[in-house]
């Protein structure tokens, strides 16, 4: 049989034809990448955190609660490993008391180890994962930042700072700079290079005096940090540079201990009721809609990739 030229009628039919099979495909591409109307990143993953007794993880979902390690005294805080399949935590050192240090452990709990013996109180992973940076009080009273190896090795000094007192260490994503804040009557955030050099303090202007929990967004241009700049503690998010704040949280309860989902999405943070120091770990959409109740609990830290 002989076939003449297509028609119009035919060449438009087919045309049709591909139009849907190309929107069809890129729909199906796009849930791959962003599991349809819902990210994948947003709804796998662990947060852990800090109880009275020891670290335990819980679903983003606020489901699967379970403790990861337990012991007779509380850890400081919680981290994980860039790959997600990690964490590290830190034991505060009592006057005549052993087991301080710093302790590494599997994503499911298992193998736990004292990688230090140095007391740390706030800890966080290079994004390369072969580093931990930490403080902790190895001079005098007032702690500093020090860094070592994942495996506890080649403990060293980051810069020492005797008119600062550092906690909430937290190292860049993207690497090489660590942001953290000053602790006593007065608070601000700092970054600096992970070399020691280029100490600044983005929150020093009046109405900032108490600033705090600073922690870098996935891409390394924001902070989210908590400040009492609104007359109590609240969540805010600067820039990389300090600028263009932005309050997040409106309660009458203090929140601080913000942390960034691994997307930069949502963030995790806690609300501690003064009367009781009850504290309650709730999680939001990174312009502060959306705040839902997790879990009760301290210092949590959102899994970076859901491990498999």
């Amino acid at each position: 049989m002989v076939h003449g030229p297509p028609t119009a009628e035919t060449r438009s039919h087919v045309s049709v034809v591909l139009v849907a099979l190309m929107a069809l495909v890129a729909g199906l591409i796009s849930m791959v990448l962003v599991g349809g109307a819902r990210s994948a990143s947003e709804d796998s993953g662990l947060i852990a955190f800090t109880g009275e007794d020891g670290v335990y993880v819980v679903g983003v979902d606020g489901t699967g609660l379970h403790p990861l390690w337990q012991g007779k005294r509380t850890p400081t805080e919680v981290t994980w490993s860039p790959d997600g399949r990690r964490l590290a935590f830190g034991i505060s050192a009592r006057s005549g008391t052993r087991g301080g240090g710093i302790w590494v452990l599997n994503a499911d709990g298992s193998n736990p180890v004292r990688v230090a013996g140095v007391p740390a109180g706030s800890l966080t992973w290079s994004p390369d994962g072969r580093r931990i940076a930490f403080t902790s009080k190895r001079y005098g009273d007032n702690p500093d930042i020090w860094v070592m190896n994942a495996d506890g090795s080649n403990i060293r000094l980051l810069k020492r700072t005797p008119r600062l007192w550092e906690r909430n260490v937290d190292w860049k994503p993207t690497g090489g700079w660590v942001a953290f804040s000053s602790a006593g009557y007065v608070s601000f955030v700092y970054v600096m290079r992970t070399n020691g050099r280029n100490l600044r303090n983005l929150t020093s202007e009046r109405g900032w005096l108490y600033s705090t929990d600073p922690d870098w967004s996935p891409d390394g241009r924001r902070i989210v940090f908590a400040s009492d700049r609104s007359g109590s503690m609240q969540i805010w998010v600067m820039n990389a540079s300090g600028k263009q704040r932005v309050r997040l949280t409106r309660n009458r309860v203090p929140s601080g201990s913000p942390v960034w989902s691994p997307e930069g999405r949502r963030i995790a943070f806690v609300r501690t009721d003064v009367r009781n120091e009850d504290s309650t770990i709730y999680v939001m959409n990174a312009d502060g809609t959306g705040v839902v109740e997790l879990t009760e609990g301290r210092s949590p830290a959102w899994q970076p990739v859901a491990a498999p």
